[in-house]
């Protein structure tokens, strides 16, 4: 992963509130496609579900209170699981683990590994919350008798848009069920990948020692700046040992058949003027 060049530190703390957080997120973390495929197809299922449907708009609803009130015990509880597992992540994640990931990033011009990881995490939490809200507020608004039921019924006199706005409650509450749900998978996979990252990242630490170890003894006992090594004598991966060679100013080939692997010094590390 390429090394973010001119890395500032102040930009770990750039966002100063969560609305930044999310405008920062929504330019950098893609959607799943399947989250989208998923979750459009049971959008539009909905939609035509209750833009046909029969039901009086009192009744509609009311089913829309009854499922708010289960999304909103739903959202909670998951959200409190979502938070005690976020804390324990991040609190037990290694230092120099977080700042490698916060040093690079995929590629050129997006933000590192370290943000981007915890975008799509807080992504997961803001819509959560999202939900939540709006859960509630249909069923502390849209009560019976309540001013606000009385405000929908003075503009159904007036446009005739009570069911309309009662089925487009019931769509939006049935249609974000199953989203949140989406996103709990994705936060699973992302939970997933950053451990798997670090789990990664402390075995390249390791090879790397081992390979710079290797590489050190070598050059300690080399008589010239070109000179080949058996293939089956190195005690890590091809991949490794060249980059522990690179790191010190040395270009490597193999040489097949004869399974020697040809060092020699980087050209144009020495023709530099500090070389």
């Amino acid at each position: 992963m390429p090394k973010i060049e001119r890395f500032d530190p102040a930009s770990l703390t750039r966002e100063t509130s969560l609305t930044e957080i999310y405008r920062g997120l929504r330019s950098e973390v893609k959607e799943q496609p399947f989250n989208l495929i998923i979750g459009g197809v049971w959008a539009a299922t909905v939609a035509l579900n209750v833009s046909f449907s029969t039901a009086t708009p009192s009744s509609i609803a009311q089913s829309a209170r009854a499922l708010a009130e289960t999304g909103i015990g739903f959202a909670a509880s998951i959200l409190g699981f979502l938070l005690a597992g976020f804390t324990i992540f991040a609190t037990m994640s290694k230092t120099d683990l977080l700042v490698g990931l916060a040093t690079h990033s995929e590629k050129k011009g997006r933000s590192s590994y370290l943000k981007l990881g915890y975008f799509s995490l807080i992504e997961v939490f803001i819509d959560y919350v999202f939900f939540v809200v709006i859960c509630l507020a249909l069923r502390l608004l849209c009560i019976p008798h309540s001013g606000f039921a009385h405000l929908i019924n003075l503009v159904d006199h007036a446009l005739g848009a009570k069911s309309f706005l009662c089925k487009v409650a019931l769509w939006f509450v049935s249609s974000g069920f199953l989203w949140i749900v989406l996103k709990l998978k994705s936060f699973i996979f992302n939970i997933y990948h950053l451990v798997m990252t670090s789990v990664r990242w402390e075995v390249e630490k390791t090879l790397n020692q081992r390979a710079d170890e290797y590489v050190d003894d070598v050059l300690k006992v080399a008589t010239a700046d070109e000179f080949n090594i058996d293939l089956p004598t190195l005690p890590l991966s091809i991949d490794v040992i060249t980059e522990a060679f690179e790191r010190r100013g040395y270009l490597t080939e193999p040489r097949r058949p004869s399974d020697k692997l040809h060092v020699f010094r980087d050209p144009v590390i020495d023709d530099s003027p500090d070389g």
